[in-house]
């Protein structure tokens, strides 16, 4: 995603959906009380879909945080750190990346939109699976019925936009080798936040 305005482009569609109906409920039907309803669903919506601009000022070692979100478990398996990261609605969903590298997909799923902390949304949710040099990063999405979206691939900039992920699970996985800079409990900030330190 490479766009500056406030508003992300992922939301064009949805806004103007619902511009359109409050502009007929309010000025053409009359409805005053539902117009006024979707007018404040429609100043929600530009909340939800923000794009802010972000300063990256990362040393040449720290890896960041692709998403925003707050961590709720930190675990360790097969020689890597493990960092879980809900992401709600009223977060800013823009993804970057957290390093100068590539950004592949090694995977993605279509699936329901089921609640991603039960079993059943595990298994059938929409999955995607993104490898970038220094974590692999694992995406489920969560009840709101939006696809996730990948606009970059290859190399891409830190702190660059690169995608969208309006809610959900996401799993960093980090090797045990790097030194974490965060703890469970943390507000990660896309393109701000330092995960992880790089050895020299």
């Amino acid at each position: 995603m490479s766009n500056t305005f406030i508003v992300a482009k992922e939301g064009y569609k949805p806004l103007g959906i619902v511009f359109a109906v409050w502009f007929v409920l309010k000025f053409i039907l009359s409805f005053d009380l539902i117009g006024n309803l979707t007018f404040l669903l429609l100043i929600f919506m530009l909340y939800v879909f923000r794009n802010p601009e972000r300063e990256i000022y990362a040393g040449d070692n720290d890896i960041l945080s692709p998403i925003d979100g707050k961590i709720v478990a930190i675990d360790n398996k097969d020689g890597k750190n493990l960092i879980y990261v809900d992401i709600s609605i009223l977060d800013t969903h823009i993804l970057r990346s957290p390093d100068n590298t590539e950004i592949e997909v090694e995977s993605q799923k279509h699936g329901i939109h089921l609640n991603p902390n039960t079993k059943k949304g595990k298994l059938l949710n929409e999955q995607l699976v993104l490898n970038f040099q220094s974590l692999k990063l694992h995406l489920l999405s969560g009840v709101c019925k939006f696809d996730i979206m990948i606009n970059n691939t290859g190399k891409v900039p830190r702190g660059k936009r690169f995608g969208f992920f309006l809610q959900g699970v996401a799993t960093m996985e980090i090797d045990k080798k790097l030194k974490l800079q965060v703890k469970i409990g943390d507000k990660l900030s896309a393109g701000e936040s330092v995960i992880a330190i790089k050895s020299n």
